[in-house]
């Protein structure tokens, strides 16, 4: 009858009513969590923000998402951790916040340009001007919220007292560091460098790895060091067994660069042993690795950027901004509309170039 109609009909729609409010239930929690992670800058901590929406793993240090589901491909487990292929790791002290501004970009980048089995590791002091470089990304805890192999590893308080929160190189020939990385091959990155995702070898196909790595336990940027092996350490690739086994066969009493120290060091193990066992880049891998001259379309830009390549050309460094777009976020940018467009004006752009201004308008450089 048409009653009975009329009761099915009313019962659908509460049916119906119950669903969607459940669903706008469900999603007004997950905004108002990541509202609080964009309110950050207002007052906020990122490190109290972290633990109210991640889990804290005590024994490895490490924070992520538990939720956080692979899209690509699940991740191998031993002893109830992820075996990682590889990891991205960088090192967050004391910095200008003009430099520390850069730093959701900088793990954007790599996050864009490493495959999901590769991890991203933070190492970062949780207090003073390296714990105020996190909160002032919000980005970063965002990032958190949603990239399970992003993860953040605090440095112990007693190695932050022997070593304070500027030199980076006491901490990067320490062997701390290199025992907590989460793989055995890792991409030291820094805020002075990029990966170029245009380059013809890319992490995220495996090429880069098949034909770069996976002959080298250490590669950086190209350098007139060391007669131009091994290599600029800033961004750079190296295993992390040799890394351990340098620091161990000699310590770095005379705190020499990374880079330097490292190169040195491996050396000098393979004087000893006799042969070549720690392989260190030739000339010619650093510049396929970094090199940032002859840029072409055909040949693409390189695997990574380090520094402001001020050493090229005006030409090649057109080329290696057209090509490697990236690099933009090192580079000051030239925003004032009297420097760009159909109708520039020199004069007026002139005035507002750092460069230009006189030196004592411009005590703290550039």
């Amino acid at each position: 009858s048409n009653l009975v109609r009329l009761q099915w009909l009313i019962v659908i729609a509460l049916g119906q009513w119950v669903v969607i409010t459940l669903l706008i239930i469900e999603r007004s929690s997950l905004y108002d969590q990541l509202q609080s992670f964009a309110n950050n800058d207002n007052g906020g901590n990122l490190k109290s923000s972290l633990k109210s929406f991640v889990e804290n793993d005590i024994e490895g240090g490490y924070v992520h998402d538990p939720s956080y589901i692979s899209r690509m491909h699940s991740i191998p487990m031993e002893g109830g951790k992820k075996i990682y292929n590889g990891v991205a790791a960088t090192l967050m002290l004391n910095a200008p916040q003009w430099f520390q501004r850069r730093y959701s970009t900088m793990i954007a980048n790599v996050l864009l340009n490493t495959p999901n089995d590769w991890a991203v590791q933070v190492f970062f002091a949780d207090s003073g001007q390296s714990q105020h470089g996190l909160n002032i990304n919000s980005g970063i805890a965002k990032f958190n919220a949603t990239h399970e192999r992003l993860i953040f590893t605090p440095i112990p308080e007693e190695l932050l007292k022997e070593k304070g929160l500027r030199k980076r190189l006491l901490y990067m020939t320490d062997k701390w560091i290199w025992t907590q990385m989460v793989a055995e091959r890792v991409l030291v990155f820094t805020g002075n460098g990029v990966i170029c995702s245009n380059s013809k070898l890319s992490l995220l196909d495996g090429s880069i790895q098949t034909k770069l790595f996976d002959h080298f336990d250490y590669i950086g940027s190209p350098w007139r060091s060391h007669w131009g092996v091994g290599g600029d350490g800033s961004i750079s690739y190296r295993n992390r067994t040799a890394m351990i086994d340098a620091i161990n066969f000699q310590p770095n009493i005379e705190n020499r660069k990374d880079d330097d120290y490292f190169v040195r060091t491996m050396g000098n193990m393979n004087k000893k042993l006799g042969y070549e066992k720690y392989r260190i880049a030739t000339k010619e891998a650093t510049h396929i690795f970094a090199g940032v001259k002859n840029i072409t379309d055909k040949n693409g830009p390189p695997i990574v950027v380090s520094g402001t390549a001020s050493h090229i050309s005006q030409e090649d460094r057109d080329a290696l901004l057209s090509l490697c777009y990236e690099v933009k976020n090192i580079f000051p940018s030239l925003h004032n509309p009297n420097c760009f467009g159909a109708k520039p004006n020199g004069e007026k752009c002139a005035e507002t170039i750092c460069a230009l201004k006189d030196p004592r308008e411009r005590p703290g450089g550039c």
